[in-house]
């Protein structure tokens, strides 16, 4: 079914953990940066922010509005369109930054918005936001122009392109209305159909495709937001989804595992999380108020994390895991109020994008994601000598124990960075060394150390309240392993003996009875790794 899903009212802007390092590899699917297989990528103007470094730029001519553009699969060439009249097509040497020619285009050529590029890479292709509309074809090598597409009246105004993942077939989308989709066979530039839309479905302004290049998904900048789905292989409609209250779905990305489509809604600012298997399916994530004007889309490649670029520079960043608002990076971009960005990501270099500024002046910035950061520690309260922690499955929560007497269990919000709840487990026990947590995450087990005064303790304790449920206590020299076996609920206490140190032991426990088992394994100090 429908429904969206409303921010809380409490926000926690700076992201905080702890000891914790945070990975951020972003990569393609195979083929080129933007608008193919699967990915239609926009990039932020915010720098440096989470897992983002400024590795160089070139500045533009102050009347250079790029509006589009595509880079080879290596990363070393990219080209751009300008919304100028006429148009120009600036190619850039990438491993330098520096502009390598500007094609100034015949008189009529005018705004040029939305580009592909074909599977050898040797052409590119450029429609015009003009009546007719026009499709401009590029010899990428001489840089000349070498052929044009006038097409049919009410196919103009061309605003959106996608390819099919092997660069034979373009799709041109029109910010009319009514709205065409108009189909480029690439090999022999021929228009070869068009599908006209229905009237409510009008003024197309981004595409994605699918990684098989079997659906497209274009966005309608109507009241209220609509989301079009094409059947590439006949040029088909198949379905819509509307957003009521919102317009402007700027940028759509599908996550590297192909199950949801994610699209960033301009006003209100918002992400949207759309089922594929299920397209009526859907989720809308609101960013807070004064956060406006979203306007591009990336996401990592791990499908985690998505970060939405702002008009105004700035860069909101959402966790998909729990589909959760994380913070909002101040901006750093060039001027005041930046046009709408345009990023490439070549597919052979998946942690760098090329972010091109569409505002005056113009400008082309490398941005190297970072493999790893850290970021600032979160300072915890009465919890000290944090000995072990176990992390739910969804990657939520996290609970640290404490070595220490008496020994205490905090829990920690990963989306959010922040202290839930600590509560001392008992006050009769020595410092805890080991953790596990059950299939279900209703249960931790935590092991403490041992002497003849104290005995050493298991205890099972509630993950939703942090309370002890039950405790088992022996005379062994502390546990300082477990393990956990989901698929026979059964866990593992590894442990030494008290009367010989040098002696391992290995002790059964059954969570469900909560006792021990009835027989241990005991191995000496040239233990040979069989039981």
């Amino acid at each position: 079914m429908k429904h969206s899903k409303e921010l809380p009212n409490r926000l926690l802007v700076t992201r905080i953990t702890v000891l914790i390092a945070l990975s951020f590899h972003l990569h393609l699917a195979p083929g080129h940066a933007a608008n193919i297989a699967g990915y239609d990528f926009v990039g932020t103007t915010s720098y440096p922010n989470d897992g983002l470094v400024n590795a160089g730029r070139i500045e533009l001519e102050q009347d250079v509005l790029i509006d589009c553009g595509f880079t080879n699969r290596a990363g070393t060439l990219a080209w751009y369109g300008t919304n100028t009249s006429p148009g120009r097509i600036i190619k850039v040497d990438l491993s330098n930054l520096q502009k390598v020619e500007t094609l100034v285009l015949e008189e009529g050529d005018d705004f040029l918005s939305a580009a592909v590029i074909d599977g050898d890479e040797r052409y590119g292709y450029f429609g015009t936001k003009t009546e007719p509309g026009k499709i401009i074809k590029i010899d990428l090598e001489t840089m000349k122009r070498v052929g044009e597409i006038t097409l049919p009246e009410g196919e103009g105004n061309l605003e959106t392109a996608i390819a099919n993942p092997n660069g034979t077939t373009a799709y041109f989308g029109t910010y009319s209305a009514p709205a065409h989709i108009v189909e480029i066979d690439l090999m022999s530039f021929s228009r070869t159909r068009g599908l006209l839309l229905p009237a409510n479905e009008s003024l197309l302004i981004s595409g994605v495709a699918d990684a098989a290049g079997q659906f497209g998904y274009f966005g309608s900048q109507t009241i209220p937001a609509k989301i079009v789905k094409v059947d590439l292989s006949n040029l088909t409609r198949v379905d819509s989804v509307s957003f009521t209250g919102y317009i402007g779905p700027r940028q759509g990305v599908i996550e590297p595992a192909g199950v949801y489509l994610y699209y960033c809604l301009s006003t209100p600012a918002g992400l949207v999380r759309l089922d594929l298997a299920n397209f009526g399916d859907y989720d809308i994530l609101n960013l807070p108020a004064g956060q406006v004007n979203a306007v591009s889309l990336l996401i990592n490649g791990g499908g985690t994390e998505a970060h939405m670029g702002l008009l105004d520079g700035r860069f909101a960043q959402i966790g998909l895991t729990n589909f959760l608002y994380k913070g909002v990076h101040a901006s750093q971009g060039p001027g005041t109020v930046d046009d709408v960005p345009v990023a490439l990501r070549p597919a052979d270099l998946p942690n760098t994008a090329f972010v091109a500024h569409g505002g005056v002046p113009g400008a082309i910035v490398r941005v190297n994601f970072l493999p790893l950061e850290r970021s600032e520690p979160l300072l915890l309260e009465d919890e000290s000598h944090l000995s072990t922690a176990i992390v739910d499955h969804d990657g939520r929560y996290a609970y640290y124990a404490t070595d220490s007497v008496p020994p205490r269990v905090v829990k920690i919000d990963l989306e959010r960075m922040k202290r839930v709840q600590s509560r001392i487990l008992r006050t009769d026990v020595l410092g805890v060394l080991s953790s596990a947590i059950d299939g279900g995450d209703l249960y931790g087990y935590f092991g403490t150390r041992g002497d003849a005064t104290s005995g050493t303790a298991l205890m099972e304790v509630n993950l939703d309240s942090l309370y002890v449920d039950r405790t088992l206590t022996s005379d062994l020299n502390g546990y300082s392993s477990i393990a956990f076996d989901e698929s026979a609920n059964r866990g593992w206490l590894g442990t030494r003996t008290t009367n010989d140190p040098s002696r391992i032991r290995v002790r059964s426990f059954d969570p469900s009875k909560f006792a021990f088992g009835t027989k241990d394994y005991d191995v000496d100090s040239n233990y040979d790794g069989n039981l």
